[in-house]
């Protein structure tokens, strides 16, 4: 049972992570695209 909860942690923390990372990746590719719309 300990076993089962701490891979639902596990698996909810790489998931968190996961759209972290992608919410990161999401802002830099908008400053990327607002940063070229400025400059040309």
């Amino acid at each position: 049972m300990i076993n089962f909860i701490f891979c639902l942690l596990v698996f909810f923390f790489f998931v968190d992570f996961s759209f972290f990372a992608l919410a990161i990746y999401a802002a830099l590719k908008f400053v990327l695209v607002v940063l070229v719309q400025i400059l040309f």
